[in-house]
């Protein structure tokens, strides 16, 4: 797997590759009868987050001010590309051999923005972070980002991969609950920290 790879040299060709691969997919002219629904996500996710609520009643205002703005600020991806998109990119749907990179799952493939995939890898990797601090994540992620957009200049825009990383970050913060780690309280609360701080960059 890509984290596999974690303090060797071969990460960061690796992460390049996979930004780059991640272009090509969303480059690729292919339908599909699935298309990401700003709506219905934004449903789910409080939905979500009354469970999160009622866990951790003491986060609730902040939960709450983040939900309501990733709401208002969702005006910031009104003529958004529709791509091909992997649906659920994150570090356990790429398998690297020697100098070749894999994705796996589309199962979930979509149409959409891409910054939705770009997005979400991002947020799992600010995830993982918080599993890992040893690690230089800021540089990981800005390589991350790089690659990809010097392959695809035309999908830049920082407001909207902001928004998308937020949006990504807030679904995450339940799952140190839901996979029972003992600090899950703590974690959650940290997550939440980070989509604030991507939801800074979104007016």
């Amino acid at each position: 797997s890509l984290l596999g790879l974690l303090g060797q040299p071969s990460f960061e060709k690796a992460l390049e590759k996979t930004a780059l691969m991640l272009a090509n997919l969303h480059h690729l002219k292919l339908q599909t009868h699935r298309e990401w629904n700003l709506s219905e996500e934004l449903k789910g996710l409080k939905r979500q987050t009354q469970i999160m609520v009622g866990l951790l009643p003491e986060l609730r205002e902040k939960i709450i001010r983040l939900i309501l703005k990733l709401e208002k600020n969702s005006s910031c991806l009104a003529g958004s590309s529709s791509n091909l998109l992997h649906g659920d990119f994150y570090y356990q749907q790429v398998l690297v051999d020697q100098e070749k990179v894999y994705f796996v799952d589309l199962d979930e493939s979509t149409s959409g923005d891409p910054l939705l995939d770009v997005g979400n890898f991002i947020a799992h990797l600010h995830y993982y972070s918080l599993r890992r601090a040893e690690y230089p994540w800021t540089d990981y992620i800005r390589l991350f980002q790089e690659a990809y957009f010097k392959a695809s200049p035309e999908f830049f825009q920082l407001e909207k991969l902001s928004w998308y990383a937020s949006f990504s970050l807030m679904k995450l913060a339940i799952w140190p609950f839901r996979n029972l780690k003992s600090n899950w309280q703590l974690m959650t609360e940290k997550i939440l920290d980070l989509a604030e701080k991507e939801l800074k960059d979104v007016n």
